[in-house]
């Protein structure tokens, strides 16, 4: 076939091969009959030669024509189908099937890129994908996809999904007992596919080993397997939440009566999974109200005892006043070490899913108030850390500090694991107490503050010589040695680590108004969600500092990890007419 710049039909400008097949070439190109003649399209060849099998063109023709009755915002639109003939003497005819082209990249080019995926997001595009997925199936007769994997899944500029490469479609042909084709890709195709049978059950396997590819960075086909189950926990390290793990080995169930049926029933499962995690976390928060009502109730009885024994001896203001101080002191402080040990096991479960922390309590998910009788509860987090507070409203009270921490990475992973510590202060009173603090790679109390025995009390406080060296970047950084703390953090080994100091030493260059400078660090950055997550944070930075045209520049280069180029604009403008 001609090469780049060349016309087809009089009309679409081949400008770039984006893969080659055997039985087919795809192009981007330009379409030269549009207002602006700079409009992108994706264009499909397929050669007919006499090497050719007859079921290639079938399948083509299929997807032409089941593409063009396609009106689905996640699916490219069809725009086009026509013949050309080939003009250099050979007669060869090719046949080609025009779409709108999406910007953006595949999930296997990210894969590729060496992102990874945390949980949250995995669910995330599993939900959206249930949706396109729902309404192909309901469709009537449904539309099977057949070859759900990666690199046919498009994460667009909008932070959208989009299913593309309907070249293995199935629409028609019902009933039991049909056979068709064999189509698909080893490691995501099921079983009943691999004999000519295709339900749209069989999608939704293919979806869950896509979504374990995601999780793991191992394709299906190089994963373990027992009895004919993708084993995706056993052999590698991959921490999920358990219901989760639950919902993907029945996406990926070999008997397809096991497996779920549709794709509503799917995304229905799925969804309750949220839900059941709420319901945990509340029943957790229960126990500990219940917890302290006993103690309450103890208590009670104790100063009934008391207060009957003191007017009897006459010695009422002597005794009830320091009782009632007592009693209020341990009640108020235990449940101060109750909610504080529970906010940093949600900030543990925050980053297991989203791979950073929070310094909001309602995205915590544990319903504690962020003030009570004796306590203003607090959460405040960085990239490499998060501390949650009990701060004592009263004299008498001492108060609490938790932290929680980047640690070691996991053995043959890119994942971080936390590291946790929970202190209270030396001596009562209303001053918040101090933050822990990092020496020599160990985490320790802050002055004037001593660690709880607590659930924690037990557990190794050692980050390993990536977390020394991260924090030690960090105090470079917080000293206003920034060259210091990029030099210190460019001997990390883990990538990740890596990428974490980098938007720490940012967070502390935004701090003293040096954007420039934390742009430009921000732009060394390999991973590609932390990366744009911290040019989000500059350019909102740069707007509310009066700098939009700068914010304009930032904002115009980059996608966001928390809703696009367009949220940013938003974020200006909006700050903008605030002024």
């Amino acid at each position: 076939m001609k090469t780049t710049k060349y016309v087809l039909n009089k009309r679409y400008q081949l400008r770039e091969k984006i893969s080659e097949r055997p039985s087919r070439q795809t192009w981007r190109a330009l379409d030269l009959a549009s207002e602006s003649k700079r409009k992108l399209v994706i264009i499909k060849l397929l050669p007919f030669s006499p090497q050719m099998q007859w079921e290639h063109l079938k399948l083509f023709e299929r997807e032409a024509q089941v593409l063009k009755n396609i009106n689905h915002p996640r699916i490219p639109r069809y725009l086009d189908y026509f013949s050309v003939d080939e003009e250099d003497g050979t007669g060869l005819r090719w046949f080609a099937l025009v779409q709108e082209y999406i910007p953006g990249q595949s999930l296997q080019q990210l894969l590729d890129q060496g992102k990874r995926f945390p949980e949250h997001q995995v669910r995330c595009l599993a939900e959206e994908i249930l949706t396109i997925l729902t309404d192909l199936h309901e469709l009537s007769p449904p539309i099977i996809h057949r070859d759900i994997k990666p690199s046919n899944l498009i994460l667009g500029k909008n932070n959208q999904i989009y299913l593309v490469d309907f070249g293995a479609v199935q629409d028609k042909a019902k009933a039991e007992g049909v056979t068709f084709t064999v189509v698909g890709t080893s490691g995501y195709t099921p079983p009943e596919q691999l004999w000519g049978r295709a339900v749209p059950a069989s999608d939704l396997y293919a979806l869950g080993a896509t979504l374990i590819h995601l999780l793991t960075g191992i394709a299906p086909a190089n994963l373990p397997q027992s009895d004919m189950r993708l084993d995706f926990q056993t052999n590698i390290q991959v921490n999920l939440n358990h219901v989760f793990a639950k919902w993907l080995e029945m996406m990926t169930e070999p008997a397809l009566e096991k497996r779920f049926p549709q794709a509503r029933k799917a995304k229905s499962a799925l969804l309750e999974i949220d839900a059941i995690r709420r319901e945990i976390i509340a029943k957790t928060v229960q126990n500990i109200h219940q917890k302290n009502r006993r103690k309450s109730r103890h208590l009670r009885l104790f100063v009934l005892i008391t207060l009957q024994f003191s007017i009897t001896a006459g010695v009422v203001f002597g005794l009830i006043l320091p009782t009632f101080k007592k009693i209020d002191t341990e009640y108020s402080e235990s449940e101060a070490q109750d909610y504080g040990g529970s906010m940093n096991r949600a900030q543990q479960s925050y980053f297991r899913d989203k791979d950073e922390f929070s310094d909001s309590m309602d995205d915590l998910g544990l319903g504690i108030a962020t003030e009570t009788k004796s306590y203003i509860y607090s959460t405040q987090a960085t990239p490499l850390y998060a501390f949650n507070y009990a701060i004592s409203k009263k004299s008498y009270l001492k108060g609490f500090v938790g932290g929680v921490f980047l640690g070691k990475p996991k053995p043959d992973t890119n994942k971080l694991t936390t590291v946790v510590i929970f202190c209270e202060s030396k001596y009562s009173g209303k001053t918040p107490p101090a933050d822990p603090v990092v020496k020599n790679g160990v985490l320790e109390c802050g002055v004037g503050t001593t660690r709880v025995d607590s659930d924690y009390s037990e557990m190794s406080t050692t980050l390993g010589e990536d977390g020394k060296i991260i924090y030690e970047s960090l105090n470079y950084a917080q000293n206003s040695k920034y060259t210091q703390a990029l030099n210190r953090a460019k001997t990390i080994q883990n990538d990740v680590a890596k990428d974490k100091a980098s938007a720490a030493i940012i967070h502390e260059l935004i701090k003293a108004k040096q954007y420039e400078q934390a742009i430009h660090v921000a732009k060394t950055i390999e991973n590609f969600w932390v990366k744009v997550s911290t040019l989000d944070t500059i350019v909102r930075e740069l707007a509310a500092a009066g700098k939009s045209d700068r914010a304009m520049e930032i904002a115009e280069t980059i996608q966001s990890y928390y809703g696009g180029r367009e949220k940013m604009l938003d974020a200006i403008a909006n700050y903008e007419n605030s002024q």
